[in-house]
């Protein structure tokens, strides 16, 4: 399955790209589905990309009831294998789940966009998160062939649940976080009221 969504932010792409990779795990308090991120390397290179491993936690109240004895606490994290290209204004990513047992579980990756909007490009912003998911919940570890196809599409729809929409909900999160940085506010636009 693609997806693609696009979202307006105002602030500067800049600064939104620069937040990204310094400091995401700030933006946590405004996702609402996300118990944690956690930087575990970071480097940059000489052409100015960077190359980030985070790991991410989804929170255990999301998960649907018919799927909650077989999903883990383990199974609730993945780690985002990021390459930020500024110059670019995009990051390419790839996610895994962090239990190795659930390796096979889903293939997901893609590329977002932090742009300059078009009409105001010093103070807003075009958030474009793309990519794609293949779910396989028939590998979930520990479930019956014959149940796994039946908890199946209750499966997908959570997992789609967790990626898509948290990195939609990437763009209000980053937005909300920077109005409440008090170094931030005199970079907002007014925003029509």
């Amino acid at each position: 399955m693609e997806f693609c969504r696009e979202t307006k932010v105002h602030y500067p792409a800049a600064l939104l790209l620069e937040t990204m990779i310094e400091r995401m795990e700030e933006i946590v308090p405004f996702l609402p589905n996300i118990a944690s991120i956690e930087t575990l390397t970071k480097k940059k290179h000489r052409d100015g990309t960077w190359e980030i491993v985070r790991r991410w936690e989804a929170r255990a109240e999301q998960v649907p009831s018919v799927a909650r004895r077989f999903l883990s606490a383990e199974l609730l994290q993945w780690l985002d294998y990021a390459l930020w290209v500024p110059a670019e204004y995009k990051v390419e990513w790839r996610q895994e789940p962090v239990y190795r047992a659930a390796r096979g579980l889903y293939q997901c990756h893609g590329t977002n966009f932090f742009l300059p909007d078009s009409k105001d490009p010093n103070n807003t912003s075009r958030v474009r998160v793309s990519g794609f998911l293949e779910v396989h919940p028939e590998r979930l570890p520990g479930v019956p062939a014959f149940l796994a196809r039946r908890i199946a599409p209750q499966v997908e729809k959570f997992i789609i649940r967790l990626i898509e929409p948290n990195l939609a909900e990437l763009a209000q999160g980053l937005e909300t976080y920077l109005d409440r940085t008090p170094a931030n506010r005199s970079k907002a636009r007014r925003r029509p009221s």
